[in-house]
């Protein structure tokens, strides 16, 4: 499903609105739900810039994750739940955006005890 912001604050919606020009939604987050860290592959096309980032359910931002320049082929990012200054985070339910040019996907996390 790509995501769209309902413009409130903190709050998300949910849309099936294919892009055939930006980047294939994320493909897989493995294993659901984790504990220790967890695997996301997402298909990456030609875009500007490409971001994956972690949010909490408040919307808040707790880890930007490496993307970088990368050819247009499907990748794989480890996250090994911790935050942006390298705390582990609590278990709960957590937002994976990720963000090629004007495509937005956005898969939930399940992060066990």
């Amino acid at each position: 499903h790509d995501v769209y912001n309902t413009g409130r604050v903190g709050t998300v919606g949910v849309a099936n609105v294919p892009d055939p020009t930006g980047p294939s939604p994320i493909l897989s987050v493995f294993p659901q739900p984790f504990s220790a860290q967890t695997t996301i592959r997402y298909t990456l096309r030609p875009a500007p810039a490409a971001s994956l980032r972690i949010y909490d359910p408040a919307g808040k931002l707790v880890r930007t994750l490496p993307v970088g320049a990368q050819e247009p082929e499907t990748h794989s990012v480890v996250w090994d739940g911790t935050d942006d200054q390298g705390t582990r985070v609590g278990p709960g339910i957590y937002l994976c955006r990720f963000t090629a040019g004007t495509t937005t996907a956005t898969r939930k996390l399940v992060k066990a005890e």
